[in-house]
């Protein structure tokens, strides 16, 4: 059950900050997930949870994580040239 919200998280973490990232400052959204991912991560060691907390908290970090993580691919092709992105850094 907690592996269920893991992968939940996710899902719902790269559609949310997707729509985030077209309102606000890419950066600033980016920056406030893994501030909360942080968070979460904290929280998850040093609380004594039961099942449905660990869950949510889980859920929350995932949200974060792989939010994040898709996100940053996204962010590049807004800063580097179509070029550098095909050939994989070199210009030339």
């Amino acid at each position: 059950m907690v592996g269920a919200m893991f992968q939940a998280g996710g899902i719902l973490g790269i559609i949310v900050i997707g729509w985030e990232m077209d309102r606000f400052k890419a950066h600033k959204v980016l920056i406030g997930t893994l501030s909360g991912a942080a968070l979460v991560t904290l929280a998850i060691a040093r609380l004594d949870l039961n099942l449905y907390g660990l869950m949510t908290l889980v859920f929350l970090l995932e949200y974060c994580i792989n939010s994040t993580n898709t996100s940053w691919t996204t962010m590049a092709a807004n800063y580097y040239h179509t070029r550098i992105r095909f050939t994989g850094g070199s210009v030339g």
